[in-house]
């Protein structure tokens, strides 16, 4: 009952238009596909050290967790993550959680720097995320570390939330 016109010219450009039929009665929603308008649960000080190295994704990490109000260190491999734990002075800033990519280049996985983290600054909260989730967790020790995995590409209430729920844990 509609009609879709699209209409394109080199060096100009395309436009496309819609047509739809106008609605008989109100507009119904399926509860199913209404979304939550509760607030996104946000930052209570923490501090948080990413590890990825796509520059792309590291930048998407930095603006989405420093809008959620969480202070952000960043690192591109798991070495200069190391580093940074390493050489923090004393009285610098506590680190709460590291949200690491579970491939990372050279000879340290995500995984494997995790399990340093926690022997060496058991504090620290452990949150992976990966773009091949099924891969990733079907074979790496992530579980036995007690990490949580957030699946790539996710979106700014899926980060906020896994986030909340594992510094809250």
């Amino acid at each position: 009952g509609g009609n879709l016109s699209i209409y394109s010219e080199p060096g100009i450009g395309t436009s496309v238009k819609i047509y739809l039929p106008l609605a008989d009665g109100p507009a119904q929603q399926d509860e199913d596909t209404v979304e939550s308008v509760q607030p996104l649960p946000r930052a209570k000080g923490e501090t948080v050290l990413v590890v990825e190295d796509d520059p792309d994704v590291r930048q998407l990490c930095i603006s989405l967790l420093a809008n959620l109000g969480y202070n952000v260190i960043v690192a591109d491999a798991a070495a200069a993550a190391l580093a940074h734990l390493e050489n923090a002075p004393e009285n610098t800033r506590k680190i709460n959680l590291l949200l690491s990519d579970v491939v990372l280049p050279g000879s340290t996985s995500g995984p494997d720097l995790a399990r340093t983290v926690m022997d060496r600054w058991p504090d620290i909260k452990i949150l992976f995320m990966s773009g091949y989730p099924a891969h990733a967790a079907s074979h790496s020790d992530m579980p036995k570390l007690g990490g949580e995995l957030l699946s790539k590409p996710f979106t700014r209430e899926a980060l906020a939330r896994k986030l909340r729920e594992t510094l809250d844990a």
